[in-house]
């Protein structure tokens, strides 16, 4: 401390002392405070004060009053309350980086209160200090907050708006409380919290906003999402121990606050509601957490930790467009996609139990599984047909689980890139590029689907995905093989009944061949040779009705047309070769065509 400043005579209060001294800059250091320090308005004006390793016995009030620079407290010692409002800055202080804070705490102690509010012109830091409260409340400033690897047991930010920065990074805080901040830019990162609360309203005038939450360790998380928020959450890398909840309401306040400023509150900024921008990725949930919005979301993006072990439950979620991803190795995920349109699984891979539900959207939207294998997920109540284009590629549906799911038809499935190669890579590849086609990657996923169908035990949708598959199948060989290749013709013969899925086509193939064998035969002894077209033309009508008794035996595989018309009665009829080989591909085709009824019918019953 220089000459003129061991002048100053401390015995009675610092105004005082101030008062009675020329100081322009004054520094106090290792001084200790018996009485209430006390800075009111004042005709003085100071560049900035500076107290290092000052003790103060109670309480320290500074208000109202203009520097052109800042005040410092460097180790010091608060034994009550420290209490600071309007107070304004002209200048940053020199010694600190660009955003320097003009009200600066470094590595104190303040047994009680330190309480900041008001209007202020001022950047806020408070670093490595113990506080028992801080309370950060009504404080309206354009500039910026920082609270650094501070231990504090209660903090609070009430009804406050800060236009530039609020950052909180690396502290230890046993409640935390914010209710209705305003800010574009947030950043709480690296902090061991036992209790966080968001309530109110955390609303930002930019849509670039950014409110950013990562690589906290919490034990009991309630976190509140703003429909008047304009810019983005993100909820990235932490540590949610206990039980928590994350939700979106329109105005919620856990402190009382008048109708009167309610009513200013919204007035003020809550003209529009904007839907949430919502990021939850790579977070640890070591029991549960409930994220519900009774607003629809933007969007909604989950990426889950592969060390995530708890239960993550997303009841009626209404979304514009919700991604999801990551490792679920363990715990439950559990997600009701109501009203939800664009649902995007990217590179999931499911180790775990994950359950869809209640996707039914009313308008055409997608449905995207991409490069995931999602393992035992299991689908239920969902509508797949509501003109949802289905997006299916590089995924392993082989292992999923579904009830009450309406699927989608073949032309609303898309599982091919519209991505074309090189010129030199189809001649370098021709194999390669040979099978890579939108009706191979279709197989595959319907295939993929009848396997897991079986292992559901679902035996309708089993033979509809595999009537699916091997009518792909079909078309894939149709376009590759000849027709005499042997799997293509028995694919070929297995279309008579949609390849078990239609029982009722063969019967009516079998009743269209046998009336065409019946015609065939009976026309075959009613143009005798000599008379007019017309003339037999209604002797084939004549017997044709004449001979019906004939058309039911021609449906028993077994019968024989010896027995049928038996030579002594029917001594004028006489069939020739023809017609007798006409009747042995008949009888072989209602053989096969009753086998193939029964099949399917077998099928589509158990």
């Amino acid at each position: 401390m220089n000459k003129m400043e061991k002048k100053i005579d401390l015995r009675e209060n610092v105004e005082e002392a101030l008062a009675n001294s020329q100081v322009f800059v004054p520094q106090f250091v290792g001084f200790t405070f018996q009485e209430s320090t006390v800075f009111s308005e004042s005709e003085h004006a100071y560049t900035y004060l500076v107290f290092k390793n000052c003790v103060f016995e109670k309480d320290f009030l500074l208000e109202r009053r203009e520097f052109s620079q800042g005040i410092v407290f460097i180790g010091c010692t608060f034994k009550q309350s420290v209490r600071l409002r309007e107070l304004n800055f002209t200048d940053s202080y020199p010694f600190f980086r660009t955003t320097s804070p003009n009200i600066h705490f470094n590595k104190c102690t303040i047994a009680d209160e330190l309480q900041i509010g008001g209007k202020m012109v001022s950047n806020i830091e408070i670093m490595g200090t113990q506080i028992n409260t801080l309370s950060i409340e009504r404080l309206k400033t354009e500039k910026s907050v920082f609270i650094l690897q501070c231990n504090i047991s209660e903090l609070f930010i009430q009804r406050s708006e800060i236009g530039l920065y609020l950052n909180i990074n690396e502290n230890k805080v046993d409640m935390f409380d914010i209710e209705g901040l305003i800010c574009n830019l947030v950043n709480m990162s690296r902090n061991d919290i036992k209790y966080f609360y968001t309530s109110g309203l955390e609303v930002g005038k930019s849509d670039t906003g950014r409110y950013y939450i990562g690589a906290n360790t919490v034990q009991h998380f309630y976190f509140s999402i703003s429909p008047y928020y304009k810019g983005y959450y993100f909820l990235k890398n932490n540590t949610v121990k206990g039980k928590s909840e994350i939700n979106c309401y329109k105005m919620f306040f856990r402190h009382s606050v008048s109708k009167r400023e309610r009513e200013n509150l919204y007035q003020a900024h809550y003209k529009e509601i904007f839907r949430p921008k919502f990021f939850f990725e790579d977070n640890v949930v070591e029991t549960t957490l409930d994220i519900s919005s009774p607003l629809p979301f933007e969007r909604f993006s989950l990426k889950i930790a592969p060390s995530s072990k708890g239960a993550i439950t997303i009841p009626q979620l209404s979304c514009e467009r919700l991604t999801i991803s990551g490792v679920h190795q363990g715990g439950t995920l559990i997600v009701d996609l109501l009203l939800s349109k664009n649902v995007i699984i990217k590179e999931l891979l499911n180790y775990g139990n994950i359950k869809f539900s209640n996707y039914a959207p009313l308008e055409k939207s997608t449905f995207s599984i991409l490069y995931s294998n999602l393992g035992k997920t299991h689908f239920s109540l969902c509508d797949f047909s509501r003109g949802t284009e289905m997006e299916i590629r590089h995924s392993n549906l082989s292992e999923i689980q579904f009830s009450s799911v309406t699927w989608f038809s073949e032309k609303l499935l898309n599982s091919h890139s519209d991505y074309t190669p090189f010129r030199e890579n189809i001649e370098r590849y021709p194999g390669f590029y040979k099978n890579d086609k939108k009706i191979n990657y279709d197989h595959e996923v319907y295939k993929q689907l009848k396997n897991a169908a079986q292992k559901s035990e679902e035996k309708e949708m089993t033979v509809h995905f595999r009537s699916m598959e091997n009518r792909l199948r079909y078309r894939i060989l149709k376009e590759t093989v000849s027709a005499f290749n042997r799997e293509r013709m028995l694919l070929s013969l297995n279309r008579t009944n949609d390849f078990g899925a239609n029982w009722t086509k063969p019967i009516l193939l079998a009743i269209a061949a046998t009336l065409i064998s019946y015609i065939l035969i009976i026309a075959s002894f009613s143009f005798p040779a000599g008379r007019g077209f017309g003339n037999s033309l209604l002797t084939l009508i004549k017997n044709l009705a004449n001979y019906i008794f004939v058309l039911p035996q021609l449906f028993n595989p077994t019968h024989i047309l010896g027995a049928i018309f038996d030579p002594v009665q029917y001594s004028q009829i006489r069939f020739s070769f023809v017609i007798h080989f006409i009747d042995i591909l008949q009888r072989f085709a209602i053989a096969y065509l009753l086998v193939q009824a029964v099949i399917a019918f077998r099928k589509q019953s158990n």
